[in-house]
C-alpha cells in the first residue's frame, strides 16, 4: 500500500476528457454531368483546442457514362482519442439530353424509277438527314421512326414525316422531325416548231 493506492490498472494516464471532438461536413451534393463543384472542406474543433482531422475519399462509377458518387469520410479525434464521424456523399448525374446542333434536313426526291427513288429514301433515312448533335458525357447515337413506303408507283406525291432521335450514354433523348417529300419527275417536252402555219395547240397533246 502506497499513500492508500491499493490497486491500479497500467496503460496510460487520462486526463478525464471524455467529450468528443465536434465535426462539421460539407452537405451532401448532387450535380449534373458536365458542371463545375468544388470539394468543399469540413471542419473541426475541441474543448482541448486541439484536433486532428483526417479524410478518406471513395469514388463509385454510376450507371452510365459521365456518372460517379464521391463517399467523403471524414474522422475528428482529440489528444484523449475521442472521435467523431461523419461523411459526405456527392453524386454526379446525367439529365440532359444531348444539343442537336444541325437539326435533320427535310429532302424532296424527284420519282422516275421506283427503286432508285427507294435507294435515296433509305440513304436520306439512314444518314439521319444530316442531323448532328452532341453532348457534355457521352457520345451521341442516332436513330429515327422511318417505316419504308410500299407501292411508290413515281405517280402521285408522297409526304412521310419522320422523327429523328440523338439520345445519349444515360438514355437522355433530344428529337426533331423531317419532311421526305417523293414527287413524280417532270418531263420536259421540246417546244413545237409550227412548220405548216397550222395551230394544233400544244405539242404534247397533238
Amino acid at each position: 500500500v502506497t499513500d492508500g493506492v491499493t490497486s491500479w490498472t497500467s496503460g496510460p494516464c487520462s486526463n478525464g476528457d471524455n467529450i468528443p471532438p465536434s465535426l462539421n461536413v460539407p452537405e451532401d451534393l448532387t450535380v449534373e454531368c458536365g458542371d463545375d463543384f468544388e470539394f468543399a472542406e469540413a471542419t473541426a474543433s475541441d474543448n482541448s483546442g486541439s484536433v486532428t482531422l483526417t479524410e478518406t475519399t471513395e469514388t463509385i462509377s454510376g450507371p452510365c457514362s459521365g456518372t460517379v458518387s464521391y463517399i467523403r469520410n471524414f474522422t475528428a479525434t482529440d489528444p484523449s482519442g475521442n472521435t467523431t464521424e461523419g461523411q459526405q456523399q456527392i453524386d454526379v448525374v446525367d439529365t440532359t439530353p444531348p444539343i442537336i446542333t444541325s437539326a435533320p434536313m427535310d429532302m424532296t426526291i424527284g420519282c422516275n424509277d421506283p427503286m432508285e427513288a427507294e435507294m435515296a429514301m433509305f440513304d436520306w433515312a439512314n444518314s439521319y438527314a444530316g442531323g448532328l448533335a452532341e453532348d457534355a458525357c457521352s457520345t451521341v447515337t442516332w436513330s429515327n421512326d422511318f417505316d419504308a413506303i410500299p407501292w411508290i408507283t413515281c405517280e402521285e406525291i408522297i409526304y412521310v414525316t419522320v422523327s429523328f432521335m440523338a439520345t445519349d450514354g444515360c438514355g437522355n433523348e433530344a428529337s426533331q422531325t423531317a419532311t421526305l417529300t417523293i414527287q413524280p419527275t417532270l418531263v420536259e417536252v421540246e417546244p413545237c416548231t409550227d412548220l405548216a402555219g397550222i395551230d394544233f395547240g400544244f405539242c404534247d397533246m397533238v
